[in-house]
């Protein structure tokens, strides 16, 4: 019944509102980065989470990238990014 819904909602719908929340993803991380910084000692995130998610992130920018979703590849390879960011700083400073 639920799914009659989804499908009526227009395409172009999607793609904005995966934008939407993927910016929000990006901001969570750069949110973490900025308290990473902030936070002295080292950091309480653990290294099998940093290098999963970085690879997760990896994957769907691929996916985006291959399948010409724009909210998909973009969001995701901006995450990649800061994902990998925040490994090196958890792990360097």
């Amino acid at each position: 019944m639920f799914l009659k819904y989804i499908d009526k909602v227009p395409e172009k719908y999607w793609e904005t509102i995966g934008l939407l929340f993927g910016v929000v993803a990006n901001l969570a991380i750069a949110f973490q980065i900025v308290h990473e910084f902030k936070t002295p000692g080292s950091s309480s995130i653990s290294i099998f989470h940093l290098l999963s998610f970085t690879g997760i992130y990896i994957f769907w920018t691929l996916y985006g990238i291959r399948f010409r979703r724009i909210a998909v590849w973009l969001t995701n390879g901006l995450a990649m990014i800061l994902q990998f960011s925040l490994m090196m700083i958890c792990l360097f400073f």
